[in-house]
């Protein structure tokens, strides 16, 4: 066997060309391109992570191939509508993994060089970031895709959670191959449908939920191993916890109708909050949740 990673796979030809094949042994084809938006193929390509695809959250993004050497090399960049700007890079776990948060929606492409030893493979990676309706700075549907591959496992970790509040839709995208559904108890939404491979089932928040509280939630066909990890907060109990002190009730607040943008320039220099610990440590979705609750939006 030679050094590469893949073979070339057989070409499929005609005029319309979905993917250009690999396999785990052999040559890889130099500088050669594969589209890989939300892909559930076997072959090389760009997979998003476990996160939600949304506006100001960490979006993540690997390789997907188990037979990459330690030696191989990977050179990412993006762009947002044709642009290498709107989104912040961040640090992955891995070389293999990118990281990126976007503030500015629009047409988002991922791409990589895989390059081992001389050898490149180029994989992309397509999707369009939704802003907000309405000119709103709280996005009202966030969408979670259930990985491909997931079988009998978690769909995501505790580390990669969902986070959503009382008011939003959560979309769940099936992209593994077997049917899927949400166990729930009624929180954070009422119990699931079955969700075909490839179909999407809405699971609307309307209570609060975390796993401490209320138990786990998971895949009803596959049991508790197969878990979902997320937390659905309620904006109203985040004011009275952290706000009410200093600026009243919810109903009567001075800062009804607070924007998170406002909120958050107020975080970042209002002595009182800066020196709150609980206030700088409440996430951008705790405090999509309280502006929500004042009717922000």
């Amino acid at each position: 066997m030679n050094r590469s990673i893949w073979r070339s796979g057989a070409v499929v030809l005609g005029i319309f060309v979905a993917f250009l094949p690999f396999q785990n042994c052999g040559k890889l084809a130099a500088n050669k391109t594969v589209s890989t938006s939300a892909s559930s193929h076997s072959n090389p390509h760009i997979m998003r992570m476990s996160s939600v695809e949304a506006l100001n959250v960490d979006i993540s993004f690997r390789v997907h191939d188990e037979s990459l050497p330690t030696t191989v090399q990977f050179n990412w960049s993006y762009t947002l509508d044709g642009a290498a700007m709107g989104c912040t890079p961040k640090t992955g776990a891995n070389a293999s993994t990118f990281v990126l948060n976007c503030s500015s929606a629009g047409a988002l492409k991922v791409n990589v060089s895989v390059n081992n030893a001389g050898e490149i493979l180029n994989l992309s990676y397509s999707t369009n970031l939704q802003a907000p309706t309405n000119s709103n700075e709280i996005p009202m549907q966030i969408v979670f895709e259930i990985p491909s591959g997931t079988g009998t496992n978690p769909w995501n970790t505790a580390a990669t959670r969902v986070e959503t509040f009382v008011g939003q839709t959560l979309k769940l995208k099936n992209m593994d191959s077997s049917p899927r559904q949400l166990h729930t108890n009624g929180r954070p939404c009422p119990h699931g449908n079955l969700i075909p491979s490839g179909g999407m089932a809405d699971c609307v928040i309307s209570q609060s939920y975390s796993r401490a509280a209320n138990g786990a939630v998971y895949d009803h066909n596959e049991g508790t191993a197969a878990e979902f990890h997320l937390v659905a907060y309620d904006g109203a109990a985040l004011y009275a916890t952290n706000c009410a002190g200093c600026h009243g009730a919810l109903a009567s607040s001075a800062h009804r109708n607070a924007k998170v943008s406002q909120i958050l320039s107020a975080r970042a220099s209002a002595p009182a909050m800066v020196g709150n610990a609980a206030v700088q440590a409440l996430t951008r979705r705790q405090i999509e949740a309280i502006s929500y609750a004042l009717g922000g939006r």
